[in-house]
């Protein structure tokens, strides 16, 4: 969750992002941003927090903490303060059901789209330049498999 921003329009301040799992469990934390995760016993999900922190009044409530002069910033305390009504265990059960493989599937398309710009920025400047043509590399291909 981002605790710093210039300015005063919120457009950063309080938000969170999930790490995609491709990352793996370690992570690079900087000053400007707080790592927010359901206690191992909890029974909220990753995914259940992400959206409480992003699109509910509870994230709302959570920015309205933010202060500063020139730059704001959002003390732990906001996120320390706000009482966070936790609903029962069936109740997460059954969002995760239908959450998790959305937002699994949203990871697996962007590890594709990551593939797949990777493959343009390599053979679009062959192709450019002429050392790389259509017809040849469907050939060399089809020779391949």
């Amino acid at each position: 969750m981002t605790n710093t921003e210039q300015g005063f329009d919120l457009l950063l301040m309080g938000h969170s992002a999930l790490v995609p799992h491709f990352f793996g469990p370690t992570g690079l934390f900087s000053q400007h941003i707080y790592k927010v995760e359901p206690k191992a016993k909890s029974a909220l999900s990753r995914e259940w927090l992400y959206l409480l922190l992003s699109v509910s009044p509870k994230g709302q409530e959570i920015r309205s903490y933010s202060n500063g002069t020139t730059v704001n910033m959002l003390p732990m305390d906001a996120l320390e303060l706000p009482e966070v009504l936790v609903p029962p265990h069936s109740v997460v059960e059954a969002f995760d059901a239908a959450a998790k493989p959305m937002f699994a599937r949203k990871e697996s398309i962007e590890v594709e789209n990551q593939t797949l710009a990777t493959l343009r920025d390599t053979l679009l400047p062959r192709l450019m330049s002429g050392d790389l043509r259509v017809g040849v590399a469907r050939d060399e291909m089809e020779a391949m498999a």
